[in-house]
């Protein structure tokens, strides 16, 4: 995943936006639209990993196979739940 970082330098603190915080003379700023819809939360099935090594977990919706393996290390994967945004799969390519 590429990051990007915008760095900007403000004289007067007062015409900024939100200022999240100041390090060492240095000012970090957010930028952004605020999201009007509320976010709607549900339990959601999903399969995590059972590696203690491995902290990997997807939505029953979004897996491949009727019983996963870890998209990260193979180990086997356990069904539980978990209290999650609502994201709807529309593609055909998911079980």
């Amino acid at each position: 995943m590429i990051r990007h970082h915008l760095f900007i330098f403000i004289k007067d603190v007062s015409k900024c936006p939100t200022v999240l915080q100041k390090v060492q003379g240095v000012i970090i700023l957010a930028f952004g639209r605020r999201n009007d819809e509320e976010v709607k939360l549900e339990e959601t099935k999903i399969w995590e990993c059972n590696s203690d090594n491995c902290k990997c977990w997807i939505r029953d919706n979004f897996k491949s196979t009727e019983v996963p393996l870890c998209p990260i290390c193979k180990s086997e994967m356990s069904l539980n739940t978990k209290e999650l945004q609502v994201i709807h799969n529309h593609s055909k390519n998911f079980m």
